[in-house]
């Protein structure tokens, strides 16, 4: 038996934001729908737990072997969240599921504007986040849970451990007396996490797939840094390179900065070269005196992983 809980599932599934962000497709595939109507989800006996309460869900999932939990949240211009936990008692939804079923025999979907927090990340087996998938939502949903497609998204953001866990203050945002103060200066996001040595709940750039990846044979030729990629494991799928710079040291430039990522999809076995081109703006810094671009010389070293948390090559380019 598979339970396929919460509203998001069905009856409120989220596929757009709201305000500017809103589409009204012709028509919308709800979680529920693609799974059970796929045809590996038509060997299950699926049922559907339309609900957001802890307590009722609780109930209903005993005796199933898979819970597939989907959950979501929406936000527009002109207003903030009021934080990065899911709201209704979302999170007290997936734990109750988790406890009830089993922790390795629980999935999260999350349908999310944006990062969230994930406290419940050690309960479950696995965490998708689709984020707002529009119409086909559904289907694209049972192809990546049943093995139709790999997943080949990464985050493009961090997911912290808590609330505010950058320690943003009140003159930061909103700002005193209609005035913010960018004291933070460059060190946003997964600059921040490097600089004070925060380990995040996920890193940017992080995420999983159905198979394994190798990278090898690092070569700079001039400001063009190629390697290779290998499909390592037991199905195609796509990997998502990404190539870090770190500037010579008295430049005050945050530690690690993305410069350039490349999408490939590879066969089992497979292997392509990879090439990913730096400019001359890459290796420049912003000048506030001369309001200007301005080139830095010496030896930037190269990383090249797949997120900022797994870097397996390096090298150095030197700029004079």
């Amino acid at each position: 038996k598979m339970a396929i809980v919460g509203t998001t599932a069905h009856s409120r599934t989220k596929t757009a934001g709201s305000g500017s962000g809103h589409v009204s497709g012709p028509y919308v595939i709800s979680p529920f729908d693609g799974i059970s109507s796929h045809r590996m989800g038509q060997a299950y006996d699926i049922f559907l737990v339309d609900t957001d309460s802890a307590d009722d869900a609780k109930k209903q999932v005993e005796g199933a072997d898979i819970a597939i939990v989907v959950v979501g949240c929406i936000s527009t211009e002109g207003a903030d969240r009021d934080s990065l936990s899911l709201d209704g008692g979302q999170d007290d939804l997936i734990s109750a599921v988790a406890a009830t079923v089993g922790s390795g025999k629980t999935i999260v979907v999350a349908s999310v504007p944006g990062a969230i927090l994930t406290p419940w990340r050690d309960e479950v087996a696995a965490i998708i986040m689709n984020f707002f998938p529009g119409q086909e939502a559904g289907n694209a949903l049972a192809d990546v849970i049943f093995g139709d497609a790999s997943p080949g998204g990464r985050l493009t953001l961090t997911l912290p451990n808590s609330e505010n866990e950058m320690k943003m203050t009140e003159s930061q945002y909103p700002g005193v007396d209609g005035v913010s103060t960018y004291s933070e200066k460059l060190l946003v996001g997964y600059r921040w996490y490097i600089h004070n040595g925060v380990q995040p709940a996920y890193p940017f750039g992080h995420g999983l797939s159905y198979t394994t990846w190798k990278y090898d044979n690092i070569v700079a030729k001039d400001t063009s840094i190629l390697f290779n990629i290998t499909n390592t494991g037991l199905y195609s799928g796509s990997e998502v390179a990404q190539l870090y710079l770190q500037f010579p040291p008295g430049y005050q430039e945050p530690a690690m900065q993305l410069k350039g990522f490349q999408k490939v999809r590879l066969n089992v076995g497979e292997s392509q070269s990879v090439t990913i081109d730096l400019e001359d703006r890459d290796f420049s810094f912003y000048d506030d005196e001369k309001s200007a671009w301005m080139p830095a010389s010496g030896h930037f070293r190269v990383f090249v992983g797949s997120s900022i948390d797994s870097l397996y090559l390096q090298t150095t380019v030197t700029r004079k």
